[in-house]
């Protein structure tokens, strides 16, 4: 299977476009701007360049514009992709509580600019802005998402995919960017589920 080819352009993760809807996420000539710096030295991920079989892919991208939803508060940043496009505005991630995950990193290959999705174990909200992830979650770690443990992609590169997740089971999993978290609200909510999510 080929690498899922959605083409976000690079831009400051602080920027995002205001525009609704569903659409293709398209490529742009918008100058990328350094990245944050981290205490730890990270190291980017793994690329892995195809899609599990059968994985619900989560597309992640600053042109994935914030919204409020109404249980959860501000998210942004990640978008279920379906027939080949993530919509263009953040909505909770809906999946069987079956499911197997995998994160794509939607920016340009070569960005310098990397996204990741690491787990917020124990959260009934999401934590303040200020809240900072273990240095551990710079690292891809964990195969399962759940509540009550950690897991993380890593810095995901440009047009790569995330190790596979499966899901524990039903439930509601707290997540964010490890770089961006604070500074863009990247950050979103896994619901795993069996009934229709209104």
């Amino acid at each position: 299977m080929k690498a899922l080819r959605l083409a976000a352009a690079p831009i400051a993760a602080a920027a995002f476009v205001a525009a609704g809807g569903c659409a293709h996420l398209a490529g742009g000539s918008v100058a990328p701007t350094p990245a944050p710096t981290v205490s730890a030295a990270p190291t980017t991920a793994a690329c892995i360049q195809s899609a599990a079989a059968n994985a619900q892919i989560v597309a992640i991208s600053p042109l994935i514009t914030p919204t409020t939803a109404p249980v959860y508060g501000i998210i942004a940043g990640y978008g279920l992709v379906v027939a080949g496009s993530a919509g263009n505005v953040s909505a909770p991630i809906v999946v069987a509580p079956s499911a197997t995950v995998q994160f794509f990193d939607d920016d340009q290959l070569g960005s310098q600019l990397h996204y990741s999705a690491a787990g917020i174990p124990a959260a009934s909200a999401f934590p303040g802005p200020t809240y900072t992830f273990p240095p551990a979650a710079l690292t891809q770690s964990g195969t399962q998402i759940n509540a009550t443990t950690s897991w993380s992609t890593g810095l995901l590169s440009g047009q790569c995919y995330s190790q596979a997740f499966t899901i524990a089971g039903p439930g509601t999993y707290y997540f964010g960017d490890v770089t961006y978290y604070g500074l863009g609200n990247i950050r979103d909510v896994i619901v795993a589920t069996s009934s229709p999510v209104p």
